[in-house]
């Protein structure tokens, strides 16, 4: 009894399919393959690394590199309180791959190679987010940090309403904290000219191309040392 049943279910969703659908041939499947668009090829330097040319761009000199790190959101400054802080020579490579990121803003741009980031100086901040690269040559010089921290924040949410003495009524919000994470990258552009000479620069996640703009000039990262 329960197979006739079942036979009997069976026909009538057919036929009711087939209401619906009069031209479609049940049993009989054809699956088109999802065209799916193709992602661009990231952009690439042309020019090769030279490992023996960045070396001795960082060899010992007697200039100095310094600076505060810091990151700006919400017309707010935080400091990079003890954190890593990156310099690395600014070789042919390099130059032409930082152009590809300044000039391919929509496009894809392939991540620094492996063999480039490993020829580089390392130095950390302090407390207050100052940096200081000692014993430097003249040269061009790309510095980056990577700032993680949570953000604490507040706001107003609204927690209902009531009648007030003049007959209207009153809206009642309660104050809420909460936080953001934040990751960014700061990086900056260098050049020492002279040897002995003394640098000192922001590093902020503002980005090496446009300085900041009017937050940056607003609220700079300023060396206090």
């Amino acid at each position: 009894m329960r197979k006739n049943l079942a036979a009997v279910s069976a026909v009538a969703v057919c036929l009711s399919i087939g209401g619906l659908f009069p031209h479609a041939t049940f049993g009989q499947v054809r699956v088109e393959p999802v065209q799916r668009p193709t992602a661009p090829e990231p952009a690439t330097p042309a020019t090769p690394f030279d490992r023996t040319a960045a070396l001795q761009a960082i060899e010992r000199g007697n200039s100095t590199i310094r600076g505060i790190a810091c990151s700006y959101h919400d017309n707010y400054k935080f400091p990079m309180a003890n954190k890593h802080v990156y310099l690395l020579p600014v070789t042919s490579y390099l130059d032409e791959w930082l152009q590809l990121r300044k000039t391919s803003r929509n496009k894809p741009v392939a991540g620094l190679l492996k063999e480039a980031f490993e020829v580089r100086v390392e130095t950390s901040t302090d407390e207050r987010g100052h940096f200081q690269f000692p014993n430097m040559k003249p040269g061009r010089y790309y510095l980056m940090a990577l700032m993680s921290f949570n953000q604490a924040k507040s706001r107003d949410v609204y927690a209902g309403s009531g009648y007030n003495s003049m007959g209207g009524t009153t809206a009642y919000f309660d104050r809420q904290d909460y936080t953001v994470g934040r990751n960014d990258l700061l990086e900056r552009l260098v050049e020492v000219k002279r040897d002995g000479q003394t640098i000192t620069v922001p590093l902020r996640n503002s980005g090496f191309w446009n300085k900041g703009g009017l937050l940056g000039k607003m609220l700079p990262c300023i060396w206090s040392g």
